[in-house]
């Protein structure tokens, strides 16, 4: 994103809710399934926890992207792309 003013927004939304929400997801953790709500929620709290440790370690103008490619590579990720591609693989092969 080349807009300062956005890239700064959300640099600030992403450092100020990586503690709530690293808190929040260590206290559901026994609750959670493998349903793709929930992987979804894990793998956005890893990309946010990435990236403002990123931003700690001083990672400055590469952190987005970083922490990106770090949630992308995740296995859950992973596992979660491969089931959203089957479910529509079989849903063409079912029209």
């Amino acid at each position: 994103m080349n807009d300062a003013n956005a890239m700064e927004q959300l640099d600030k939304l992403l450092r100020n809710v990586s503690p709530d929400l690293n808190s929040f997801l260590e206290a559901v953790n026994e609750h959670m399934d493998e349903t793709p709500i929930w992987a979804m929620l894990v793998i956005f709290g890893k990309f946010v926890i990435s990236y403002d440790q990123l931003r700690e370690d001083g990672t400055e103008s590469e952190a987005f992207q970083e922490a990106a490619a770090r949630a992308s590579a995740d296995p859950l990720t992973q596992a979660l792309v491969g089931q959203m591609m089957a479910g529509m693989a079989n849903r063409s092969v079912g029209q």
